[in-house]
């Protein structure tokens, strides 16, 4: 694992913070997902079911921001057509779903449309080759070895931009311009259907 720069945002500093990256990864019959904090670049992911409903995606959100222990104030979604590819060729557009679950938290939705690969897409590339993939039935199991890589690697690896600092210490900083979480998720059922508690959540 290594925490990569964006390419040209290096002047931009503090008026990144609480902005998170978001990227969907298919890898055989299940999917990636990487939440990226652009300040700190804390890191929380998962291995989802793309055979689940839609509703999965919407938990993503949820998830990292529980994960985080607030709401990033700008969801950026790496993916310019707003659809995602299922494992068994199906393409989805999820903007609309990821929109209201953002907007619950008071945060925003934007589309990442630079020419530079993302950060979380390049997390997703990097888990990808440094952890197991699992299959369908192993999505616990798997995501319990994926929190432990994270948890191990992550929180003491240098800033790309100030290699002084650990992503901790950054993301220690970060955390204060996160937005409260929702008293209560007062979501449609939808968001919470077939639930299961196995992401792995890392900061």
């Amino acid at each position: 694992m290594r925490a990569a720069p964006i390419p040209g945002d290096g002047a931009r500093g503090k008026h990144e913070m609480a902005k998170a990256h978001l990227a969907i990864a298919t890898v055989g019959e299940v999917g990636l997902v990487a939440v990226v904090m652009r300040y700190s670049r804390a890191l929380w992911a998962e291995w989802i079911d793309f055979n689940a409903s839609t509703a999965v995606f919407g938990r993503v959100l949820i998830h990292a921001a529980s994960c985080f222990g607030g709401a990033p104030r700008r969801w950026i979604f790496e993916e310019p057509d707003c659809r995602v590819l299922h494992w068994d060729g199906r393409r989805e557009h999820i903007a609309d779903l990821l929109q209201a679950v953002a907007r619950h938290m008071g945060s925003s939705l934007g589309i990442w449309h630079d020419r530079y690969r993302g950060p979380a897409t390049a997390a997703c590339e990097h888990l990808v080759c440094a952890a197991a993939c699992p299959t369908r039935l192993e999505l616990p199991a798997g995501n319990a070895a994926l929190r432990l890589l994270l948890d191990d690697t992550v929180p003491h690896m240098p800033h790309p931009r100030q290699p002084a600092r650990t992503i901790a210490e950054m993301f220690a900083e970060e955390r204060g311009h996160l937005l409260p979480l929702p008293d209560s998720w007062g979501a449609p059922d939808i968001w919470f259907e077939d639930e299961n508690d196995d992401g792995t959540f890392c900061a």
